[in-house]
């Protein structure tokens, strides 16, 4: 299963006007500060990204000044954040003819502040994806779909804060389990993902000349599986 397919599956994100008024809802409704994991390498990629539209090779300095912007608008929101960096901070992507990489000098520079702006930073060997679902916190910002096969209560993708404005797609894993009406824990999506074929599992497991699709076959073979 792709990650097009994955989310597919989960269902249409649910609609937030920009990351300030989900920041505003959950003060107006818990009375307290909206908190976040964020991928830190996702954070930074992103901001790669829109330095790479500039035109020409971007500089470490440029992918800094734009990423400790962004942190100055998510301070701003008055948001609780945790930055979880994983292992060697290399952005293996490639974009055009450049290559993502960040020198390790910025990445301390990013991490000093990130906590001058009262934010938390945890580090882990482990999966960003994983260790962002060990996090108590709201809600994960990032685009690893791995945090679908976590406990996180609700995950932010492609979320780009230029602005106080900014869009964002809202995904609440407990609504997948509501419209399914079976109770698909975390290890289900993750049991679907690798019998359809996934990155845990290239190839399907599954003959689809002798059964049916997963996606096809809907949430009752989903029940049926007990997942």
């Amino acid at each position: 299963m792709s990650e097009v397919e994955l989310l597919k599956f989960i269902g249409p994100p649910h609609d937030f006007q920009s990351l300030a008024s989900l920041a505003d809802l959950t003060m107006n409704e818990k009375g307290r500060q909206l908190s976040l994991g964020i991928d830190a390498q996702y954070w930074l990629y992103q901001a790669y990204q829109n330095v790479c539209q500039s035109g020409g090779p971007p500089r470490n300095e440029q992918i800094l000044e734009l990423s400790l912007t962004w942190v100055t608008v998510l301070h701003s929101m008055a948001i609780d954040a945790v930055f979880v960096f994983t292992g060697p901070f290399v952005l293996d992507r490639v974009d055009g003819l450049y290559e993502a990489s960040i020198d390790a000098k910025v990445i301390s520079s990013f991490q000093c502040a990130i906590l001058e702006k009262g934010f938390e930073i945890h580090h882990s060997l482990k999966d960003t994806g994983v260790e962002l679902g060990y996090l108590e916190v709201d809600g994960i910002l990032s685009n690893d779909v791995h945090v679908f096969f976590s406990m996180a209560k609700m995950i932010l993708r492609n979320v780009l804060p230029l602005n106080n404005q900014c869009n964002l797609d809202v995904y609440y894993p407990e609504h997948l389990r509501r419209r399914a009406n079976y109770p698909i824990r975390p290890i289900g999506l993750f049991l679907i993902a690798i019998l359809t074929g996934c990155g845990y599992a290239p190839v399907s497991l599954l003959r689809t000349h002798i059964l049916f699709p997963i996606q096809s076959l809907g949430y009752s073979f989903v029940w049926q599986l007990k997942i």
